[in-house]
């Protein structure tokens, strides 16, 4: 597991309010509980960690975690300031 994949975790967890033991890295969001709403307050968080705006065609783009993490790991911005958990 990467950095950025888990603080994606970490942030999915906290706003699903579960063990973020218990999340999949692979598995479609959709499937881990996240609709519309959370989908927004993740993409708020995201921005948070990454310090730019977030998209949130992406996270429906790119639907599991890390296939997120992936796409947002090859962003230019993110190559000179990975995330810290």
């Amino acid at each position: 597991m990467t950095t950025l994949e888990l603080s994606l975790c970490r942030a999915l967890a906290r706003l699903l309010e579960v063990d973020p033991a218990s999340l999949s890295l692979t598995a479609d969001l959709s499937e881990q509980g996240v609709d519309s709403i959370v989908a927004l307050q993740l993409a708020r968080e995201i921005e948070a960690l990454v310090g730019r705006e977030v998209d949130l065609e992406w996270l429906y783009d790119h639907p599991s975690i890390a296939g997120l993490a992936a796409f947002l790991a090859a962003l230019p911005e993110m190559q000179a300031a990975p995330a810290t958990p």
